[in-house]
């Protein structure tokens, strides 16, 4: 246990404001770096976590595209297996190329992530 006199204690407070003064500037940006990392993180999980969504469902899609095409290929004498996953790629591609589309910045151009 420790025990402080009064002078100690003022020493140790007036060292404090002291260093707290001389340091507060790199504290601040420091803090600033933090933010910005943790903004940054924030929005790439969201994209990735919504591009993992989209991509599962595009997933699906094509699964459901593909037993349709496979239905349908005796009618189409097999012209409709190549095309379901054309259809699939396509409409996949056009829902990623939007999802990146949408992702602008404050001047209206698309932001470039790290």
């Amino acid at each position: 246990m420790f025990i402080f006199s009064r002078a100690d204690l003022k020493r140790l407070k007036d060292e404090f404001i002291k260093l707290y003064e001389s340091d507060h500037p790199q504290l601040q940006q420091c803090m600033k770096n933090v933010c910005q990392i943790l903004q940054t993180f924030e929005k790439d999980y969201r994209v990735s976590t919504e591009g993992s969504r989209i991509a599962g469902r595009i997933g699906r899609a094509g699964g459901a595209a593909m037993v349709a095409g496979l239905a349908a290929a005796p009618f189409t004498m097999g012209l409709s297996v190549f095309l379901a996953p054309v259809v699939v790629g396509v409409v996949g591609g056009t829902v990623m190329l939007h999802l990146q589309l949408s992702e602008k910045g404050p001047d209206d151009t698309i932001t470039k992530r790290h």
